[in-house]
């Protein structure tokens, strides 16, 4: 009985970059391999800080907090509020497997604290971020915010958001007037929340 949906490709991103030929000589190096690295993670960065915007998509009830009453999580409770979020997604009939959460540095420093989470070697010796209650755990510094307070920790299962994306084209070409190799691409892509019943929110204060 599902309706139909539409997903727009409807954002744009593009890297553009010249290495100086006198540069490019003296550089024990490959700066263009160098540059494209660094523009491979600029556009990536740029999806995922989108991404990151669907948290305005989950349903009321599947909140934790909000913004006039946000949560101060301690190195007592941030492991116990991340369970909280995996009972929600429960409620909902989310399927247990491919579930992740999204917390920022700070967070995942109040969870080395605990025992419970750390209990895995791995997590300490390797930098593994491991997981709570079947959900993997990512670190990013792309969790929206509010001038560094109502962190939006976002948890839920990969089939809540649809993406699609792709490098439309990317090529080198030498500028006119310089000597120099340059580099530009561009990358377009959209997403859709399609089950909003499979993401949860916990709105966090920084301690």
């Amino acid at each position: 009985d599902a309706t139909q949906k539409t997903l727009v490709i409807d954002q744009a991103k593009y890297f553009n970059f010249q290495v100086d030929n006198v540069d490019a000589a003296q550089a024990n190096v490959n700066l263009l391999d160098g540059g494209i690295v660094e523009a491979s993670y600029g556009l990536a960065n740029a999806v995922d800080q989108y991404l990151a915007g669907f948290y305005t998509e989950v349903k009321a009830e599947n909140t934790i907090g909000n913004d006039t009453a946000p949560i101060v999580p301690t190195k007592d409770t941030a492991y116990d509020l991340l369970i909280d979020l995996g009972v929600l997604l429960d409620e909902n009939n989310v399927p247990e497997s491919e579930r992740f959460v999204v917390v920022p540095a700070w967070y995942y420093g109040l969870l080395l604290k605990d025992a419970r989470f750390t209990k895995d070697s791995n997590i300490i010796r390797t930098g593994y971020v491991g997981d709570i209650d079947g959900m993997i755990v990512y670190k990013s510094n792309n969790v929206p915010n509010t001038t560094g307070a109502k962190y939006k920790i976002i948890a839920g299962h990969k089939s809540a958001i649809s993406f699609a994306g792709q490098v439309d084209s990317v090529e080198a070409f030498r500028p006119e007037k310089q000597f120099s190799d340059a580099v530009k691409g561009l990358q377009v892509f959209g997403a859709k929340c399609i089950k909003p019943e499979a993401l949860a929110v916990l709105t966090a204060n920084k301690s």
